[in-house]
């Protein structure tokens, strides 16, 4: 009978073996978080897509980009938007742009392989606003740095 009934839980709820703990705690913590908000499941799929429509746009290009000026740019208020970002992507408004971004300067450096010299203004084409900042998020996603990246595509 026991074994019947732990059958049962699992059926009805898989994610109990499939996704780790860890993942389940953060879920739960942002909603909690976002508990009170009066953002509804369908305001925030139509903001979702907006975004994502707006980073199609290219918009994470400008080096100016913030919350509240990406907020305005899709007439929302910064704090609805930052709950889909959280929620719906599980990042933070700057790593999610960043992500934009380093993918945008592996696209050309994937076209373009033999220009490395023209790294410098890659990164502030794609929108850094400095080295470190584009470094650190370049290694962050791609566990290499540029310099490996490129000689790598190279070989």
């Amino acid at each position: 009978m026991f074994i019947i009934m732990i059958s049962f839980l699992l059926y009805l709820l898989p994610t109990i073996i499939t996704e780790p703990l860890a993942v389940r705690i953060d879920k739960n913590q942002i909603r909690e978080k976002y508990h009170n908000s009066g953002l509804t499941i369908a305001m925030a799929q139509t903001l979702k897509g907006q975004l994502i429509d707006a980073m199609d746009d290219k918009l994470f290009l400008d080096h100016t980009l913030s919350l509240e000026t990406l907020a305005k740019k899709l007439n929302t208020d910064r704090y609805s938007l930052s709950q889909v970002i959280n929620q719906e992507f599980n990042k933070n408004f700057y790593e999610f742009i960043n992500d934009y971004r380093i993918e945008e300067c592996i696209a050309y450096i994937d076209q373009n392989p033999s220009q490395t010299e023209s790294i410098t203004d890659i990164i502030y084409e794609s929108g850094f606003n400095n080295k470190v900042s584009f470094y650190k998020a370049f290694k962050k996603r791609k566990k290499v740095t540029p310099a490996q990246y490129i000689k790598s595509l190279n070989e």
